[in-house]
């Protein structure tokens, strides 16, 4: 009600202002009459705003005495809390955080009482400043010459009253203001030293989950246990009432929720059944999570309204409860839906989820030490042996493999138990079970949107992506993140949460902020999204002849290549790396990476030249390196080329931009061959050149235009050599038409009698003359 009426008075003032300027403007064509008129009405109107503002703000003592009694009040609080604190250390985490959380919810209520005092002063302020103005102004209107000597004495009036309220309100900022300046130093001692507070509140975690409590197996520590067991008895009844409606009006309004909820279940279940086309046996799971849905929020709504219950009661872990089991049926019923497996009673999790109430009823009903360690570790043998007999063969490995490694951290968890870090067991196996039932909802999630992109084709492609990159990656991550806040709950209490992922950890000279790092990770999968997108985009594009189709592979590389280099950009500046004393260390480093990758940045630089220049394209059959073939892929290393073969060779981008380059699809497939002949002398010329260019003309994939010719090239020692020049429509077809091509001259030639000279060798034998030999 004070923002209201501070902007009543506000509103009245800036008003008066106004009309008091106006008043200034026009008075010269005022009569007596007119000016009687005006000032009667604003003194009518400085008199209600008087009496407003006394009525509001007139019971200073009563402000001051409740800003007074809340600092008392607290500090009383506090001081409580923190004997409670300490007594906590020797009991369990579970009360530890209870007390904590109590402290924080005192400190948020100061401050938020202490905020709201800020904003009326920062209200009055504003007040004083237009008023003042007000009071200027209307000294000014006395110093108009023609103002009537009878309206005098109403504007001093009016001063005079607009001074007192003035007065009042600046007697009421000093007040307000020095004992807000005492609560604002109370407030910086709130906890005393708050670094110090956090210090030995972490400390004191640290020591319940992490050190070992070795008074386990001490004959003192079982004496002691009996009659500690005596006190817990006897406090069980006053913890029970504390947790609990205790009052009809309380039960009434409990149960009004649970009926409110049983209804919406209802309405729900008969929703799922008029828009589904699942079986009455096939929807149970999801009426079963949507009724433990209904319910969690239900509880946790209740418990966080209602000021008789805290926020750590019974009523907020079973909403807590509810809602695990409400995620878990979830993803067991997507999963009976993919795989058509509607055996509930086979969900692989169960021992699980019971194994995680019992660990919260130990937490919650805060027995010793002792005691806690003996009931939990009866709880893990129990869990052991359910699990290992609910493992079936005929289950999905998935399901197979996490029921193993549940029973596997069983085992793990008595063992931790036994040498006395109950609660970190306790914690590690709760822990165990959110992310079972977190990969299991968002992998069954994820089978359901594989599903639906399946119905998507066409104009919906860069949807279905959307749906597929972003969706599903984003899904784990948030369900993920979700047991992470749990985890961080668990351990250190829910007003950690902020201060923990703001909380920067060093690692060497860099500092690192969590929040930072799942930042990172979230763009990870934006860009892979925003990537794919691109290159679906390009390859639509080149479809349409609005990018040659060779060199939309080149482009799409270029384009991702560049989103990934602003990636790393945003990612090192996001974790905290200098970008200048990167640049630095860069350019001392390139000069020894210069001679030992020397290569491998050679074939870089070369290969974003060649993407460049389009001097090949994917698709163009290319000769380099003493290689010929058509190019597969062009990489940042390397130039991918297929061979007639069939053969993969790799060849390095430095050869390609290097060496001769021959690319004998860079503008068309059209390709010219010689095919050259030789006949005997003799022969008629002009008969051969008719035959030849038949056919030439009548071979398949061979042009008319340019037309096939015939050349005389050369008067060899034996024949007469003569060249047949084509041109084929398709290089990939040019050895088989040159190869039916000479086949048929060789045919033609027989049959027309065309001698084709060949080299032949003679030999004659010389007699010898017989010569003879002495002995």
């Amino acid at each position: 009600m004070r923002k209201v009426f501070n902007c009543l008075l506000i509103v009245l003032t800036a008003l008066l202002i106004f009309n008091i300027y106006a008043t200034d403007e026009i008075s010269k064509d005022y009569e007596l009459e007119n000016w009687k008129a005006l000032i009667g009405v604003k003194k009518q109107e400085l008199a209600h705003f008087k009496e407003y503002a006394n009525s509001t703000y007139g019971d200073i003592g009563k402000v001051l005495s409740t800003l007074a009694r809340t600092k008392d009040d607290t500090d009383l609080k506090l001081s409580q809390l923190r004997f409670d604190l300490v007594s906590a250390q020797s009991k369990s985490p579970y009360e530890y955080r209870q007390v904590l959380r109590q402290i924080f919810y005192v400190a948020y209520k100061y401050q938020k009482i202490f905020n709201a005092d800020k904003d009326d002063l920062a209200a009055i302020s504003n007040y004083l400043e237009l008023s003042g103005e007000a009071l200027a102004s209307l000294n000014d209107l006395k110093k108009v010459k023609n103002i009537p000597s009878d309206t005098v004495p109403m504007v001093d009036k009016m001063i005079t009253d607009l001074k007192e309220v003035q007065s009042k309100f600046t007697s009421y900022k000093d007040s307000l203001d020095a004992e807000l300046s005492k609560m604002d130093s109370y407030q910086g001692i709130t906890f005393n030293n708050p670094s110090k507070f956090n210090e030995i509140v972490f400390k004191q975690l640290k020591a319940f989950y992490i050190y070992p409590n070795m008074d386990l197996y001490s004959r003192n520590t079982w004496e002691i246990s009996r009659l500690l067991r005596k006190d817990w008895v006897d406090g069980l009844k006053l913890k029970v009432v504390q947790n609990f409606p205790n009052t009809m009006s309380e039960f009434q309004s409990l149960g009004l929720c649970i009926f409110g909820a049983i209804i919406a279940y209802f309405i729900v279940s008969i929703l799922l059944k008029k828009i589904s086309s699942l079986s009455k046996e096939s929807l149970r799971p999801f009426r079963e999570s949507a009724f433990w849905f209904i319910m969690a929020f239900i509880f946790i709504i209740y418990s966080y309204s209602l000021d008789f219950i805290p926020k750590d009661s019974i009523i907020h872990s079973l909403g807590i409860l509810f809602l695990i089991r409400s995620m878990m049926l979830l993803g067991w019923g997507l999963r009976t839906r993919a795989f058509k497996d509607i055996d509930l009673k086979s969900a692989p999790f169960i021992p699980l989820f019971w194994l995680y109430f019992y660990g919260v009823i130990l937490q919650f009903t805060d027995q010793y030490f002792v005691f806690i360690s003996i009931l939990w570790f009866i709880g893990l043998v129990v869990f052991y042996f359910w699990t290992k007999k609910r493992v079936r063969k005929n289950s999905l490995k998935f399901e197979r493999s996490l029921q193993f490694l549940s029973m596997f951290l069983g085992l793990i968890a008595m063992l931790i138990t036994c040498i006395g870090m109950v609660y970190l067991s306790i914690l590690m196996m709760m822990a165990w079970f959110l992310i079972c039932i977190g990969i299991q909802l968002a992998r069954y999630i994820n089978y359901s949107f594989h599903d639906l992109a399946e119905y998507i084709e066409g104009n919906y492609v860069i949807f279905k992506v959307l749906l597929i990159g972003l969706s599903v990656p984003v899904l784990w991550l948030f369900i993920m993140f979700c047991i992470f806040i749990w985890g961080i709950g668990q351990v250190f209490g829910s007003y950690f949460f902020v201060p923990f992922v703001n909380m920067n950890f060093a690692i060497h000279n860099y500092t690192l902020n969590v929040g930072n790092l799942i930042f990172v990770v979230y763009l990870y999968f934006v860009f892979k999204t925003i990537s794919h997108i691109l290159k679906i985009t390009i390859t639509r594009l080149s479809s349409t002849r609005k990018i040659e189709s060779g060199a939309a592979p080149s482009i799409s590389i270029l384009v991702r290549y560049a989103l990934w280099a602003i990636y790393i950009v945003i990612m090192l500046k996001l974790i905290g790396v200098d970008m200048t004393s990167l640049t630095v260390i860069s350019g001392g480093l390139s000069v020894g990476i210069g001679f030992g990758l020397k290569e491998i940045l050679n074939n870089f630089v070369s290969g974003i030249i060649i993407l460049g220049s389009h001097s090949i394209k994917h698709g163009d059959i290319i000769e380099a390196g003493g290689v010929t073939g058509k190019v597969i892929e062009i990489t940042i290393r390397s130039t991918v080329v297929k061979t007639a073969d069939n053969a993969i060779v790799c060849i390095p981008n430095s050869t390609v931009i290097s060496d001769k380059l021959i690319n004998w699809t860079n503008q068309d497939l059209i390709v010219r061959k010689d095919i050259t002949v030789g006949i005997s002398y003799g022969t008629d010329i002009q008969k051969v050149r008719d035959i030849v260019l038949r056919i030439a003309k009548e071979a398949e994939y061979v042009l008319n235009e340019p037309e096939p010719i015939m050349m005389l090239e050369d008067f060899a020692d034996s024949s007469i050599t003569v060249v047949l020049r084509v041109w084929i429509s398709d290089i990939a077809y040019a050895l088989i038409v040159m190869s039916r091509i000479r086949e048929r001259i060789y045919n033609e030639f027989k049959a027309n009698s065309i001698e084709i000279p060949f080299p032949q060798l003679d030999i004659h034998s010389i007699p010898s003359e017989q010569v003879a030999v002495k002995t």
